[in-house]
């Protein structure tokens, strides 16, 4: 079983090396969908039936713009505070993605992902005001501790950033 983990571990690496943009915004789209399904599952009432138009939207916003962006985020970080610099370069990462990027990412998407569901933008103010700071402070929680060690190992940002994106996808 390890073994074939370190393969597919060596497989992505190799497919981000070679088609970095497509692969994650794959990745995007694969890790979102999973995520949609399990929140689905938690959240779901017995008879309740999937919601396809809401997994379409997140599947959608993960393609068109969370795995793009997060593409070239990650390369201007990297260049900008190249991981060679250790803890104080990761820092610094961490620094201008939780105080700057990730608030305004995590509003454009849920503002997105909002006006997908309902045009109406008092629609959209209100699901903001009711989950966007619960869901910031959760991404400070968590996003923070585990990105900051995979700022030492730059293939391994996207990737862990798709993953916790899958607990986004719950109050969305």
């Amino acid at each position: 079983m390890t073994h074939l983990l370190v393969r597919a571990y060596r497989s992505y690496n190799r497919a981000v090396e070679t088609h970095g943009l497509v692969t994650k915004t794959a990745t995007a789209a694969v890790l979102m969908s999973l995520g949609d399904f399990v929140a689905q599952f938690i959240e779901r009432e017995p008879n309740q039936p999937f919601d396809w138009q809401r997994h379409a939207r997140l599947v959608g916003v993960a393609t068109v713009f969370v795995g793009p962006f997060l593409h070239y985020y990650y390369l201007f970080l990297e260049k900008r505070f190249p991981s060679s610099g250790g803890f104080p370069n990761a820092l610094k990462k961490l620094a201008v993605d939780q105080l700057i990027v990730a608030p305004v990412n995590l509003a454009v998407m849920m503002t997105v992902i909002g006006a997908l569901e309902n045009p109406d933008p008092n629609y959209v103010k209100n699901k903001l005001s009711q989950v966007y700071l619960p869901t910031l402070k959760v991404s400070r929680l968590y996003q923070s501790k585990i990105m900051i060690l995979t700022w030492f190992k730059a293939e391994l940002y996207h990737l862990a950033t798709c993953e916790l994106n899958q607990f986004w996808t719950s109050p969305l």
